[in-house]
């Protein structure tokens, strides 16, 4: 009789108690296989509509990977994590100017109805049109196409199920809270490493902090079953906010950078006025107290 049917021997009410909650790494590589699945799909559906919508879908799908690619290395069996989040990170690349283009279009509503906009709209819609191209010749090719066959391979077959883990019970959180407490304090310690002296920061500063954001934004929604949904929901709000108050700057020096493009191909008197505010005193003010709201938050996984 082996220790575990000695011990059910011994305390027969053993017997009829709750299954033993999974490792830690086992539920971390059921995040990362749903995850893998979320991405092929998506490189499936932006290929075939070519829409912003599938584009920023697929972009978000593929930094929840390479968030947990970071955050739950140390779980995973594979060891080849740093090629595969290099692979990811190529991917993201070919779809960054389909993404800035579709961003500069909609913020700055150029359309074609107005002819005040026409000229502008139709070379910004051209620009966009190119970049689609590029980004389908990346899901065609063959790098691509091995990178999708490694994910398929991740998440069993094509057609398993992508979703994330249900709400954990509280009994099985209990046992995987200290290794997700773990993971969200790495996100949390680099935001704010990076967040120091906000009012100095620079552009590219600014991006890397947005960046941290968005892998603690992602590996908290990843987690947030092992949580009370309203202790993880004002964190997640926080989140967002600080992370929506940094995109609207990178957004506006982007979009800067486009207009440029455009009075490159058109001359600079046939581009319609575009918004030249990058980060004024209005969206700094606006930054900076999304942040301190943020920094008077509790993490949730230490309440």
């Amino acid at each position: 009789m082996d220790a575990r049917a000695g011990a059910a021997a011994r305390h027969p009410r053993a017997a009829g108690r709750q299954p033993r909650p999974p490792a830690a790494g086992t539920l971390f590589r059921q995040i990362f296989a749903a995850l893998a699945a979320q991405v092929v799909a998506g490189v499936e559906t932006a290929d075939r509509s070519g829409s912003a919508d599938a584009i920023h879908q697929l972009r978000i799908d593929i930094t929840r990977l390479r968030t947990a690619l970071s955050a739950f290395a140390g779980f995973l069996p594979d060891h080849r994590a740093q090629r595969l989040g290099n692979e990811l990170k190529w991917l993201m690349h070919g779809l960054a100017a389909t993404r800035e283009w579709d961003v500069f279009l909609a913020e700055q509503n150029l359309t074609p109805r107005f002819p005040r906009h026409g000229t502008s709209a139709a070379a910004a819609a051209a620009c966009r049109a190119q970049a689609l191209e590029q980004a389908r010749a990346v899901f065609h090719s063959h790098r691509c196409g091995a990178l999708l066959t490694r994910l398929r391979a991740m998440h069993g077959h094509p057609g398993a199920a992508s979703v994330l883990p249900p709400r954990t019970s509280h009994h099985a959180g209990d046992s995987l809270r200290p290794a997700a407490s773990v993971v969200l304090r790495q996100r949390l310690r680099e935001v704010r490493q990076r967040g120091r002296h906000l009012r100095g920061l620079r552009r590219k500063e600014l991006h890397r902090l947005r960046m941290s954001l968005k892998r603690l934004r992602y590996a908290s929604e990843m987690l947030e079953p092992l949580y009370a949904h309203r202790r993880v929901q004002p964190y997640l709000t926080a989140l967002s906010e600080l992370q929506g108050r940094l995109g609207v700057i990178q957004d506006a020096a982007s979009g800067r950078a486009l207009a440029s493009q455009l009075k490159r191909r058109l001359g600079k008197h046939r581009v319609a006025a575009v918004d030249r505010h990058g980060a004024g005193s209005g969206k700094q003010r606006k930054l900076r107290h999304a942040w301190h709201s943020f920094r008077r938050l509790e993490p949730f996984w230490e309440t």
